[in-house]
């Protein structure tokens, strides 16, 4: 099963890629915007250069805010919070070229609380699969790495158990 979820995975980045050109990647960018799933698109160091509207609403941050913080600022490959979830050979191999899936990764949302001032998210837990892969220039280099995460489980509070809590 793991297996087919690669190769699915695997395939979606293929045709990615091949409608990856830079005379095509105002539009590519504009597309991504409006997929429903978590999309980042990092530089070949690990730093943020674009995140769709749908980690905005997820995560409860402005257009603005993202700009501010996230964007040119933000790198993946220097987060401890990002480190302690997804093993960093693993992120490391998509930075070198390959396509890699993480299944079942519990989202640090204190971490991402603190970092956006959100005061509540209103969720206990979230857990999503991510699958990272490579998107290459003319030259065969890697110009980006995009991160699409999954959403598979929320765990909210109950409004019961936060009232026993207060």
């Amino acid at each position: 099963m793991l297996d087919d979820i690669q190769n699915r995975q695997s395939s979606f980045a293929d045709s990615f890629q091949k409608s990856f050109d830079s005379d095509k990647e105002e539009l590519l960018a504009k597309a991504i915007d409006m997929f429903p799933y978590l999309i980042h698109v990092f530089a070949p160091d690990g730093t943020t250069v674009f995140i769709n509207e749908a980690v905005c609403k997820q995560y409860g941050i402005t257009q603005e805010l993202a700009e501010e913080t996230i964007i040119g600022k933000y790198n993946v490959l220097k987060d401890p919070s990002v480190s302690a979830v997804i093993p960093p050979s693993l992120l490391q191999q998509a930075f070198r070229g390959e396509t890699t899936y993480c299944a079942d990764i519990k989202v640090p949302l204190n971490v991402l609380a603190e970092r956006f001032g959100v005061q509540d998210y209103d969720m206990e837990a979230m857990y999503q699969d991510i699958t990272n892969f490579p998107i290459f220039d003319d030259a065969g280099q890697v110009a980006y790495v995009v991160a699409i995460q999954i959403i598979r489980r929320v765990y909210r509070g109950r409004e019961e158990i936060e009232r026993a809590k207060e």
